[in-house]
């Protein structure tokens, strides 16, 4: 007898009572402490662009030379970007949890605790970004309140004030952007405010060798709001030629997919022999029901699976 799925397979605890809510991931500071990245990092599945951006994002934040200061996730809607943003905020926090997943970026590129800042621009939109930053990076106030563009000036001041390392994460901020393209300011929109704030922060941050920015994109959606990310990159460029990494959360059009539903569901897999075995096993059934006409003998193996 071949062994059934239940034999060889092993259910995560809770797997199957996932409900859509439980993918919509969230970041603050209570949700940031170590056993909440054990648990969250021991279900991740490790994508090529997670992978890649985990290399270069430590890079950046052990002030080596050649870190960029600027990390965009550009997919569709559910392409993973937030769960990449949040692995990048637990690893910043957590240097243990660097060594136990990423121990050879974490060797070649060493730092402390660094600070994280988190804002995400669809729930928050009435919110401006740079005070909700300053607050979490430990200094409230320092920008003017209301709707006042803090300059490149205010955010070095900002980040004179910082001993450590600091990530800054920003989350849906093509909806952000788009959203105050409907705010009427003087002769404009609170838009080219929020913009300019985001252009001066890229400025300040490129001569930082510790200060990494990620921020997510949405292709195809939002477009006023990617338009705003763009001009604020495009004159960020005109002080480095190259300030941004693009990095794609996951491979839509490979096996990546696949692998990271298997590691969410199951914390036990069988191996790929027993695999193999059971998959020469079932060709070698179908084979004999074919001979003896039980079934359409047209088939292959594969078709009838």
């Amino acid at each position: 007898m071949l062994p059934t799925i239940k034999d060889v397979c092993l259910l995560n605890e809770g797997a199957l009572d996932i409900r859509i809510s439980d993918g919509i991931e969230r970041i603050d500071e209570e949700t940031l402490d170590l056993s909440a990245g054990e648990k969250f990092l021991k279900h991740s599945y490790l994508t090529k662009g997670m992978k890649e951006l985990v290399n270069e994002g430590f890079k950046r934040l052990s002030g080596s030379s050649g870190g960029r200061p600027f990390f965009r996730l550009k997919q569709a809607m559910g392409g993973g970007k937030t769960h990449l943003i949040k692995t990048m905020a637990f690893l910043a926090r957590h240097p243990s949890l660097r060594n136990e997943y990423f121990p050879e970026a974490a060797s070649r590129f060493e730092f402390g605790s660094a600070k994280v800042a988190f804002f995400n621009g669809r729930e928050q939109p009435n919110d401006f970004f740079w005070g909700r930053i300053a607050d979490q990076l430990g200094h409230k106030g320092i920008f003017q309140e209301g709707a006042h563009s803090p300059g490149e000036e205010h955010w070095h001041s900002l980040f004179d004030k910082l001993s450590v390392p600091a990530l800054i994460l920003l989350d849906e901020m093509p909806t952000y952007f788009g959203y105050y393209r409907t705010q009427v300011l003087g002769d404009g929109t609170v838009a080219d405010v929020a913009g300019r704030a985001f252009a001066n922060m890229l400025s300040a941050a490129i001569g930082r060798k510790d200060i990494c920015i990620l921020v997510s994109d949405l292709e195809a959606s939002h477009a006023d709001g990617t338009q705003i990310i763009d001009r604020a990159l495009e004159s960020a460029r005109k002080e480095l030629s190259r300030v941004e990494v693009n990095i794609t959360p996951v491979d839509l059009s490979g096996d990546e997919t696949y692998a990271i539903l298997k590691k969410r569901l199951f914390s036990k897999l069988p191996s790929e022999t027993e695999v193999n075995h059971i998959a020469e096993s079932f060709g070698k059934a179908i084979e004999q029901a074919q001979k003896s006409k039980t079934i359409d003998n047209q088939k292959t193996p594969e078709q009838i699976s």
